[in-house]
């Protein structure tokens, strides 16, 4: 036995109790990839359990994952710390396995801190309003339009998937339009190719004015195909039908380590059932569905792929219905899947029909991660679209120090870095010429930042735009999980990743570059000391080249080709 803090607390973790949490990520990966194996193998006929939270292998969406690491952090602490006297939860579910488990125990006191907001009713009525929101105002949005051009066409078709953010500012001509994901495609594409290419969106984010949006679309030089266009009415209800389903299954008993974690499951699946999330990934299947009867000719699917459930269900779809049809997996970010474990394709996966047929990445050194629980995948090299910038910038300088601070999307981890910011500010000599530039994701707004921060100080200044704009001149990045680090890392800018509770497992910087080319930040001191270092020229120079050659390939009409044509 091992003496170590008495009290674990899931809300503040001691550093003792993070770094045990940290390795339990690592380790427990492929065992919980075969948890999820046998969930699949029970339910393989069923859509509903096929496309659930429980199967995508998303931390940051799912809860199973999460659970089943504080659970193994429980049974080590109970087991192992002959000091712990107190665990404080904050997880309904999660207390009455471990109180059932472990009720025998009288010396160590188990609290549940717990609100009906965190209940999986509350998480279902929530989800569910918010759902049918959504898809009546695209329905409506769907009759007001126009009938979609599309549809009427018999000439082969190239459908890419995309993503058009809320409160998108673009304009949709192929003059003025910026693709967030494949940016100035049109200047690499033979017109062959260019006038059979079709984006086909999607709208993250939430409620927004559909109508005016798909107007717009309509209106477009740029050819897209709306899946609303496609769907029939009677899709939706088959799609809430097929959601709900689940609900009302009996669920077996489960077992994870040795413990039975039936009890997760059913909590989870009543918690999403009605997400949102659920009801486009049933939709993309059922879109693949109604475009096999469409007429249409699609030889070739291109979907920005980060295996996340709505590719899952497309991928599902057209191995199903359009079985002839090339598709093609893009993988265009950068991200170590530490914590993001759904990013890597199992076996699975592949064997159940939700991957593509082949997967392109960014750059030769990010093929053996995607390789980590499939060997067997067919993986390529394709353009760097995103970052592609990297190839042409310049290195600026200016005569204060630039500290450019890049939240990641998580809220909770930008609200960390956004208080580190602001001790550290409390600590820096007023004398130093520093300047702070805070730009939040783009799936946030200026002003939820501004909302979350209770920073006040003329040193720093909120900016929005594209992150190329700043990065130049910038001498310090601070961010967490977000692929501007490695942005910044190519271009010989020093980065600091904050340590957040975690350890910082949900670094998104690939372990196969050396952990010395950045700093890992736990504390305002270890910052202010990073800071001064640099005011005083004492920066760690490495070689930017192989980062960009590894990891970006460089986009050029060879590359482009090799994506589009094969």
């Amino acid at each position: 036995m091992i003496k170590t803090d008495a009290v674990l607390d899931f809300e503040n973790l001691t550093s003792n109790y993070a770094k045990r949490r940290a390795f339990i990520i690592q380790d427990i990966r492929h065992e919980f990839n075969s948890l999820i194996e046998g969930i699949l193998r029970m339910h393989k006929d069923s859509i509903d359990w096929v496309l659930s939270s429980l199967i995508s292998r998303e931390p940051e969406y799912g809860l199973l994952f999460n659970r089943c690491c504080n659970l193994e952090l429980i049974k080590w602490s109970i087991e192992n710390n002959a000091n712990l006297k107190k665990i404080i939860l904050y997880d309904r579910t999660l207390y009455k396995i471990v109180r059932a488990r472990y009720a025998s125990n009288q010396k160590i006191d188990i609290e549940c801190r717990w609100s009906i907001k965190s209940s999986s009713v509350y998480f279902y009525f929530r989800n569910l309003c918010r759902s049918v929101s959504i898809i009546s105002m695209i329905l409506i949005a769907k009759i007001i339009s126009k009938q979609n051009k599309i549809k009427s066409t018999s000439r082969p078709l190239t459908l890419v998937t995309t993503h058009i953010l809320k409160d998108s500012k673009q304009e949709y001509s192929k003059e003025k339009y910026i693709d967030r994901y494949y940016p100035d495609l049109f200047n690499y594409l033979d017109d062959s190719i260019a006038k059979n290419l079709v984006f086909v969106p999607g709208f993250p984010g939430g409620l927004r004015n559909y109508t005016a949006l798909f107007k717009k679309l309509k209106a477009s030089n740029i050819n897209f195909l709306l899946k609303s266009d496609i769907l029939h009415i009677s899709d939706y209800f088959y799609v809430f039908f097929h959601a709900a389903k689940p609900i009302f299954r009996k669920v077996p008993s489960v077992y994870f380590k040795g413990v039975d974690i039936s009890k997760f499951l059913r909590s989870e699946l009543i918690s999403f059932s009605s997400d949102y999330k659920i009801i486009d990934t049933l939709l993309n299947h059922r879109f693949a569905f109604r475009l096999s009867n469409s007429g249409l000719n699609v030889p070739l699917l291109v979907d920005w792929y980060e295996n996340q459930l709505p590719s899952k269900g497309i991928m599902l779809g057209f191995n199903t219905y359009m079985s002839n049809t090339r598709t093609i997996g893009y993988h265009g970010i950068i991200d170590s899947a530490a914590l993001r474990l759904n990013l890597h394709p199992t076996t699975f996966d592949r064997k159940y029909l939700l991957t593509p047929k082949e997967i392109f990445v960014t750059g030769s050194a990010m093929v053996k991660h995607m390789k980590e629980f499939d060997k067997n995948i067919d993986i390529s090299i394709g353009p760097s679209f995103r970052y592609n910038y990297l190839w042409d910038i310049e290195k600026t300088s200016s005569r204060s120090m630039i500290i450019l601070v890049s939240l990641p999307i998580l809220v909770r981890e930008s609200i960390i870095i956004l208080k580190l910011l602001h001790s550290v500010l409390k600590l820096i000599d007023t004398h130093h010429s520093c300047k702070f530039l805070v730009k939040h994701h783009p799936t946030h707004t200026e002003s939820n930042i501004k909302h979350m921060s209770f920073l006040n100080d003329e040193r720093v200044k909120y900016v929005d735009g594209a992150f190329s704009e700043y990065i130049a001149s910038t001498d310090l990045l601070i961010s967490g999980a977000s692929t501007t680090c490695i942005e910044a890392m190519s271009l010989g800018i020093s980065v600091a990743i904050h340590g957040s509770e975690s350890e910082i497992i949900n670094n998104s910087i690939p372990d196969s570059i050396p952990k010395n080319l950045y700093n890992i930040i736990k504390s305002k001191h270890e910052l202010l000391r990073l800071i001064e270092e640099l005011l005083h020229h004492n920066s760690v120079v490495y070689n930017n080249t192989y980062i960009k050659e590894q990891y970006f390939r460089k986009v050029d009409k060879i590359s482009v080709l090799a994506l589009f044509k094969g």
